[in-house]
């Protein structure tokens, strides 16, 4: 709580306990759930108010405790009333700060990995797209027989799961391809036998593997072409 309160600044007047109570829940649902509460509080306040009036002979002590119960509500009310315009404004405030904290973790993970390399940037991400097609899956499992690995996989039953690829599509290549990098690092492979046989989903490791192998070939393709051109 302490971060995002800090930076926190409302002109409202609320009741600090009021505000320990409820950060938490006002962090992540604004003033959603508390509106609930207090509309909740407002009915039961005025249904122990008139089923207090419904009896003409109540024992005093059961009068003490409705009226109390019916005090306690309208006290709830009050406090919850207080707290909903200042949960609203809070709601939102977090919602910014978690999407620009999230903003800054994808921009210090496409710095690490590509810089200003968009030439190496564009190239994972024609190498992921590929991979999410049955022919890219098919070289995958190629070049996974090549080294040695899994044999007892046939070729097209190799996968590496990405989520949302939408890479080329996307005016914000490098954003969206961050956040499908994030999602897939320290994926744990996974083999199992099936109707067809058996199928294995590469883990991030044999992604980095298969990466590096693209890379090298590319290079080799891009320097045999230098030569025939000089």
């Amino acid at each position: 709580m302490g971060t995002l309160m800090t930076g926190f600044k409302s002109r409202r007047k609320v009741n600090p306990e009021l505000i320990d109570r409820y950060e938490w829940n006002a962090r992540y649902h604004g003033d959603k759930d508390i509106k609930k509460e207090l509309s909740t509080a407002r009915r039961t306040a005025t249904s122990l108010e008139n089923a207090s009036k419904q009896f003409g002979h109540l024992r005093p002590e059961h009068k003490l405790a409705l009226d109390a119960a019916t005090s306690a509500m309208r006290q709830l009310s009050a406090d919850l009333s207080e707290l909903v315009g200042w949960a609203k404004e809070y709601g939102v405030y977090c919602a910014a700060e978690h999407a620009r904290q999230a903003a800054a973790e994808l921009e210090a993970l496409a710095e690490k990995r590509w810089g200003n390399d968009q030439k190496a940037l564009a190239f994972e991400a024609d190498v992921i797209v590929e991979l999410c097609s049955q022919n890219g899956t098919v070289a995958l499992g190629d070049w996974m027989h090549s080294i040695g690995q899994h044999l007892d996989v046939k070729p097209g039953d190799f996968s590496f799961h990405f989520d949302n690829v939408h890479i080329q599509e996307s005016h914000h290549q490098r954003k969206v391809l961050a956040k499908v990098i994030q999602g897939a690092t320290g994926r744990a492979p996974l083999k199992w036998a099936g109707p067809r046989g058996m199928s294995y989903s590469c883990g991030w490791g044999d992604y980095e593997l298969y990466l590096t192998h693209r890379k090298a070939a590319a290079l080799a393709t891009e320097k045999l072409l230098s030569g025939f051109a000089a």
